[in-house]
């Protein structure tokens, strides 16, 4: 499916929009403003329009709960940082396996590998959506969570804790991202209909809106369960003398908590969202040809 000079004159300007307008909400610092255009621009230059919404629909809903209760989170975490801005790191661990998915989409021009495609992106972004709305909502829950490894009690904020009001939130910011697709996917597909215009070569239409609202709700609760198995595993945390939770040990007395110091926070992002978006290609694939 080929991008037309048009179109790719459009995703650039709204790449700069998208970057600049993080910018002046301070929702993103300068590096990831500029990762988030270049994201940005592999993503609206993709004439799929489901692409574009599923990109959006993360990008404002996280950047919305991200600020939500800063006050209470402020007095939870170690590492709060006031505005909520995201780095280049943090917008790369969430932003480049959508990427690369959305310019192989492009690439290709047969129907099935699009389609898997596709709902491998959807997946991708489903999960980080799900673990963004359940570490930004989970604060909400009226007790401490559980270590999904030991099922022990632990403080608000330590890496792999679950809860009730988590577990639902991930779920519903996964449907969200599905819901956001099959509106944007419905939308394409009645507008190619209704000008009676053949769709782009390649152009998934085969794609159900119960197909892209289940991988979204499965990928958002899959995502965060996968993404706080590694948090209590591979993750450090430590509980600080004034009660705040920090991924590294400040001063001496600091206790920790569960976990090893083996990957960073950004890099479980990414490895469990780049997971659940495999795990869905292979699922489809073998829906494919099974």
């Amino acid at each position: 499916m080929p991008t037309s000079l048009a179109s790719l004159l459009l995703a650039v300007g709204l790449s700069a929009f998208m970057g600049v307008r993080s910018l002046r909400h301070r929702s993103l610092s300068r590096s990831g403003a500029l990762a988030a255009g270049l994201v940005g621009l592999s993503t609206f230059s993709n004439p799929h329009l489901l692409t574009s919404v599923v990109l959006l629909t993360f990008f404002v809903s996280s950047s919305k709960l991200t600020k939500y209760q800063g006050t209470r989170k402020q007095a939870l975490d170690a590492h709060f940082t006031e505005g909520g801005q995201r780095d280049v790191w943090q917008v790369l661990s969430n932003g480049l396996t959508g990427s690369v998915l959305s310019l192989l989409a492009m690439a290709t021009s047969r129907v099935h590998p699009r389609a898997t495609l596709t709902l491998m992106y959807v997946a991708h972004y489903a999960a980080c959506n799900g673990d963004t709305w359940a570490s930004e909502l989970g604060t909400l829950h009226p007790h401490w969570p559980r270590l999904i490894t030991t099922g022990s009690s632990v403080p608000p904020g330590t890496n792999g804790g679950i809860s009730t009001t988590g577990l639902a939130a991930s779920l519903a910011g996964g449907a969200v991202v599905g819901l956001a697709a099959a509106f944007a996917h419905l939308f394409q597909s009645g507008y190619y209909a209704l000008l009676s215009t053949t769709a782009p070569v390649g152009f998934p239409a085969d794609l159900t809106t119960l197909s892209l609202v289940g991988v979204g709700a499965a990928a958002g609760l899959g995502g965060s369960l996968l993404d706080s198995i590694l948090g209590a595993l591979l993750q450090c945390s430590y509980v600080t003398a004034e009660g705040k939770v920090s991924n590294r040990r400040q001063r001496p007395e600091d206790k920790l908590v569960t976990g090893r110091d083996v990957l960073t926070n950004n890099q479980v992002n990414f490895l469990s969202s780049l997971s659940i978006a495999l795990i869905t290609g292979l699922l489809a694939f073998h829906g494919h040809t099974g």
